[in-house]
């Protein structure tokens, strides 16, 4: 269905702040085509690819932490610490990825992981999977989304502070957690997160309480800072390359609009940054294509690419853009970059009947197709 709200900056309420509800339903968004048998291959969930790639993070976590606590002199202590600390940042792309639940083809396994990397980034893993649905409905559609990073005009101190991830992670994730476990769950959650998942949800916000809890009592006893270091320090030390690749997934780009190609970058990156970003770079593929892993994301890129703008060819030209954009909504709150659209190819639709679970939805709509619970 289209928005049956207006979609501009300019409405002042969009959603209903007795129940917390979009007043529109969900857009209907436009996805390319992509062939049955073929999305049926690009959906082949394996619990190799993910196994593989969540082994070499904790790997290298072990390595490096290790170098940090063995290394001399004191100069050389700090590198491992910041080459630790960079990789312990992209706990959020394995949270990301298994809130899909597409990473491992075996639930338990997907469902550790998620807890897990839940754990180091600092946000309560149900909660966030509920909000990430709803970022998958409603994405870059304003005080609807509830993952927008810029706000119109944006605010360049508070950003220079999430790239340290400073405000988001004590503000907008640990402090829900705490306050959930305590008290019940923030407003943004009770938007969120049916009645019926409440009791569950808070419940893991105290595990998770626990867990930082008993991180400092393990420092007290062993009488080393090593864990604060490890899991705290590190969350904001080592974030900045995390929020290089993704701060230019939406920014600066149309808001409102119910195409992906619009409001959505992908980025070329390399080897390296792929491999600890989980291929998230492809993210008009991911948005337009969620129940595709993330090892199958750079094949679904080949198969739409024809359709969908040119994908920038690397992180710098992205930020360009993102700040140009960003320094312009200062004095123009309304102006968006606009992406120009390829012509559609003669004889595929952009209507996707593809055997796809669910259309927009990263969350609810595609786990209860599977029959799963979402949380």
């Amino acid at each position: 269905m289209k928005p049956v709200a207006a979609a501009n900056a300019s409405v002042e309420k969009r959603w209903d702040p007795a129940t917390g509800l979009p007043l529109f339903e969900e857009p209907d968004w436009t996805k390319v085509a992509v062939a049955r048998t073929t999305m049926r291959t690009l959906q082949r969930r394996s619990d190799v690819p993910g196994l593989l790639r969540f082994g070499t993070y904790l790997g290298l976590l072990v390595m490096f932490g290790a170098l940090t606590v063995l290394a001399h002199p004191l100069w050389l202590k700090v590198l491992c610490f910041l080459a630790y600390a960079t990789v312990y940042g992209f706990s959020e792309p394995i949270l990301h990825e298994t809130h899909h639940r597409t990473p491992f083809r075996t639930l338990w396994i997907n469902e550790v992981a998620h807890h897990i990397s839940g754990l180091f980034a600092f946000k309560e893993p149900l909660r966030d999977r509920w909000l990430h649905a709803g970022h998958h409905t409603y994405t870059y559609y304003s005080e609807i989304d509830p993952e927008i990073a810029t706000d119109r005009p944006p605010h360049f101190g508070t950003l220079i502070f999430d790239f340290m991830r400073i405000h988001n992670a004590l503000v907008n994730w640990l402090w829900p957690t705490v306050r959930t476990a305590f008290a019940g769950l923030d407003d943004l959650g009770k938007r969120w997160v049916p009645k019926a998942y409440h009791r569950r949800l808070i419940w893991s916000a105290r595990a998770c309480v626990a867990f930082y809890l008993g991180v400092i009592a393990l420092a007290v006893a062993i009488q080393s800072w090593y864990p604060i270091l490890f899991i705290f320090v590190a969350r904001f030390v080592g974030a900045p390359l995390h929020s290089w690749v993704t701060f230019i997934q939406h920014a600066g780009l149309e808001e409102n609009v119910d195409d992906w190609r619009e409001n959505t970058r992908t980025v070329y990156m390399n080897p390296l940054l792929r491999l600890l970003y989980w291929n998230m770079n492809y993210h008009v593929e991911h948005h337009m294509h969620p129940t595709v892993p993330f090892h199958s994301l750079a094949r679904l890129h080949r198969e739409i690419e024809s359709e969908s703008p040119p994908p920038y060819p690397n992180t710098l030209v992205a930020w360009n853009e993102m700040i140009r954009a960003l320094w312009r909504q200062r004095r123009e709150p309304s102006f968006s970059v606009h992406r120009s659209l390829p012509s559609p190819t003669p004889g595929r639709p952009l209507a996707a009947d593809d055997g796809e679970p669910g259309v927009a939805r990263g969350g609810e709509q595609i786990l209860a197709d599977r029959g799963l619970d979402p949380v």
